[in-house]
């Protein structure tokens, strides 16, 4: 038998040419991003919400650009993804969307527009699981925006969580020990405009840079850093229950700190002050780490508990800062403990 190779290369180039062109159009047909707006309340699954005219799947799909519009509302009932949410203004009608539980994946951001009316906007994570690139909360007019976070639901940011508006106006209301991992920056600037509801905010700053937390003495819970770089605080803030360093360093520049609960910084982590900033460490102080305390700076340590400084922690007090271990200090063999100035015990 003979073979002709000339047929033999025409076909396969054939082949290849028709393979290539197969998978360019799939290609483009799956990088093609649908605006979806919800016309109707209803299930985000159903083509009914989306009236119709979303895409070839009927409702949002991982990529696909969401609006939920004036008086919807969007209930979630299996897992859900999408490039961007845009909740639009209330006006005089509720809207929003309710997770019941579930998983919404969002890679870019989620944004409220203001309200002009007295209607409320409403992301009710509750138990769900929430991931987004940002979180917007921005309120306005008489009534509010709201995300609301329950007992063990998540909220996962590889950005920013900002707000704007009063506290009346934009609120983060979280009950039941709900979780935060944020990778960006809390609040807008000094201070939180909206209102945060802490009584049980666990939050993880997991950022790979800079991070800030906006001033409060209300907003912050358990608060945890897991990070590399630097978190620094904006103005007087307190955390009304326990700082967890395990690693990245917390900055408080010139700026007040009250942690309430116990103060635990890990082998990884550090806790520094410089200027005239002023530090209350209430409870028990563990240290694996190193802890800080610079230049012009006042601190209280161990008001209802100890200081303890175990193998490889670090404690400085630093030209002329000054403070008060209230508790007893105890130095590990391998701990180290170094002070320019005597402090008061």
């Amino acid at each position: 038998m003979k073979f002709n190779l000339k047929n033999v290369f025409l076909s396969v180039g054939m082949f290849a040419f028709t393979l290539v062109l197969v998978g360019a159009l799939s290609t483009n047909k799956a990088e093609a991003a649908a605006t979806c707006t919800a016309s109707v309340s209803g299930n985000w699954s159903s083509a009914a919400t989306w009236g119709g005219t979303c895409n070839s799947a009927s409702f949002p799909v991982a990529g696909d650009i969401v609006i939920i519009n004036t008086a919807i509302t969007v209930t979630v009932t299996a897992p859900a993804a999408a490039a961007s949410i845009t909740i639009n203004d209330a006006i005089g009608a509720s809207n929003g969307i309710n997770l019941t539980g579930q998983t919404l994946t969002v890679t870019g951001a989620i944004l409220t527009t203001a309200n002009t009316g007295a209607g409320v906007d409403t992301i009710a994570v509750g138990t769900g699981t929430l991931y987004a690139g940002s979180i917007t909360i921005a309120g306005g007019g008489s009534g509010a925006t709201i995300v609301s976070l329950g007992a063990a639901g998540i909220i996962n940011i590889t950005g920013n969580l900002s707000f704007s508006g009063t506290p009346a106006q934009a609120q983060l209301n979280v009950t039941g020990a709900g979780h935060i991992n944020l990778g960006g920056n809390f609040g807008n600037g000094a201070t939180i405009g909206g209102a945060v509801t802490a009584g049980n905010i666990v939050l993880t700053l997991n950022g790979s840079g800079a991070q800030a937390l906006s001033a409060s003495t209300t907003a912050y819970y358990d608060v945890t850093l897991a990070k590399t770089g630097t978190a620094s605080l904006t103005g007087t803030t307190t955390f009304t229950r326990n700082l967890i360093i395990t690693t990245g360093t917390l900055d408080l520049g010139t700026n007040t700190l009250v942690v309430t609960g116990t103060t635990d910084i890990a082998a990884g982590g550090i806790l520094t002050t410089t200027g005239a900033s002023t530090t209350t460490l209430t409870g028990n102080v563990t240290l694996a780490g190193a802890l800080t305390f610079g230049t012009g700076s006042t601190f209280t340590s161990g008001s209802t508990g100890t200081t303890h400084i175990l193998s490889g922690g670090v404690l400085t007090i630093t030209g002329a800062a000054t403070g008060t271990f209230v508790g007893a200090v105890t130095v590990d063999l391998g701990g180290t403990y170094i002070e320019t100035v005597a402090p008061t015990t």
